[in-house]
């Protein structure tokens, strides 16, 4: 049996209520897709993020709640991760208890999240910490779809809703080769592969050069000047107090 409610019905319901992680940026649950070209430093802003949810930091000014926060990294070796982190940390970063890594032994190799082994393997992580959110760098390692190809990705985008169900994703993914000269990328069309991802997002958070775009289904596009700091972190120089970390 199918019910059918009438709108009043609907919204009077008792069903999980849509909160924040960080206020008017990323909800919980949800799933926030931040893009930028190789090497613009969009690792180093997810884990800024990561970082800021896990001590309770204040986020482009905005109050944050502590809490638990996985981060998969499948794209960087786990030497050089490992040095990232150990010159974040030199550097003054505070690196929170909640901030957390697979161990590097029970790494997978290889991960699809349409395969059983791999799905498997991200409930028994997020069983070990209980996460809030889930920082997936970078989506293309995640699956061997078609990237071009948008009934592929559904599948994949089903399977990542499915798997990290109740949870907030912030998904680090690439843009197509965006040129100089023509003006403001559009973060609606910027993702690399097919446009289903983007739709599939909350929010979309292009990071081009040294402007974030924010496009997001809860307020109207706002665009933010960022620094990139001599450790690899972003600082918002048009905030009256940049956060501390």
């Amino acid at each position: 049996m199918v019910r059918v409610l009438s709108a009043e019905d609907y919204i009077s319901v008792s069903r999980p209520q849509l909160t924040w992680l960080i206020p008017s940026y990323v909800p919980y649950p949800g799933i926030v897709l931040l893009i930028g070209e190789p090497k613009a430093g969009k690792s180093f802003l997810g884990l800024q993020v990561a970082m800021c949810i896990a001590s309770g930091t204040p986020f482009l000014g905005q109050p944050v709640a502590a809490a638990s926060v996985l981060y998969l990294q499948l794209d960087t070796s786990e030497t050089v991760w490992r040095q990232r982190l150990t010159d974040l940390r030199s550097s003054g970063a505070h690196l929170h208890p909640n901030l957390h890594f697979v161990h590097p032994d029970d790494q997978p190799t290889r991960v699809n999240i349409l395969s059983s082994e791999t799905r498997q393997f991200l409930h028994q992580a997020m069983n070990e910490c209980e996460p809030k959110l889930v920082v997936i760098d970078v989506l293309r390692e995640l699956h061997s779809g078609d990237e071009q190809d948008s009934t592929a990705m559904k599948l994949v985008g089903d399977a990542i809703a499915s798997t990290f169900q109740g949870r907030t994703v912030l998904l680090i993914h690439h843009t197509h080769k965006l040129y100089e000269g023509y003006g403001a990328p559009n973060p609606m069309n910027a993702a690399r592969g097919s446009s289903y991802t983007s739709g599939k997002a909350d929010a979309i958070w292009l990071l081009h050069g040294t402007v974030l775009t924010i496009v997001s289904r809860f307020h109207h596009t706002e665009k933010h000047a960022l620094k990139w700091e001599s450790n690899g972190l972003w600082s918002f120089p048009q905030l009256r107090s940049a956060p501390r970390h």
